[in-house]
């Protein structure tokens, strides 16, 4: 899984070239209801550290993108279970129209669930057929924006030594976020 976190982890880095505005903390959860089963899990500023993924930058924050993507907002939300620590990553691309509080559309964005540590976990890329997203409150300020939304997908299990997600194993994973993450300015 630790390869599978980097990735991911590299992925947003590369698409967002961050530099933090502020050092605010992210607070919030996220209540899902994974194979019939209901779990809670808390948002957490610094993933990276408690998840032991020393060679990856993992933060809850958002960033408005720059100039060539201009209107899109990144979401990045970091959550463990509260009574497992098991870890949950749910990442959002959205257009924003107008004002800063105005969500125009789903853009974008995948879910991991490391149920199985660094072996093995759930990812699931949530345009794919099928799955639902919607951010239903988005409040932006200059340091922070508050968002709140929901999302129902498949996950599918993914090895870390895997390139590919086995397309045959598979759970339901839906539930609702709530959150206020610190900004991050791109450039």
């Amino acid at each position: 899984m630790r390869v599978i976190f980097a990735v991911i982890a590299a992925g947003i880095l590369s698409l967002i070239m961050p530099n933090f505005a502020a050092a605010q903390e992210a607070t919030g959860q996220i209540t899902t209801q994974i194979d019939g089963k209901d779990f809670v899990f808390t948002i957490i500023s610094q993933a990276d550290a408690a998840l032991g993924l020393d060679d990856a930058d993992a933060k809850s924050a958002f960033a408005p993108q720059s100039e060539q993507f201009a209107g899109i907002v990144s979401l990045a939300l970091w959550a463990t279970e509260e009574t497992s620590g098991i870890p949950l990553m749910l990442n959002i691309f959205h257009r924003v129209s107008g004002e800063p509080t105005e969500v125009d559309q789903f853009f974008s964005g995948f879910l991991f669930y490391a149920e199985g540590g660094e072996e093995w976990g759930w990812v699931a890329d949530l345009s794919q057929d099928g799955s639902t997203i919607s951010v239903e409150r988005y409040v932006e300020t200059e340091t922070s924006a508050t968002v709140a939304g929901q999302f129902s997908t498949t996950a599918y299990y993914e090895a870390a030594d895997q390139d590919e997600p086995d397309l045959s194993r598979s759970i339901s994973i839906s539930g609702r976020f709530e959150a206020v993450l610190p900004r991050i300015d791109t450039h």
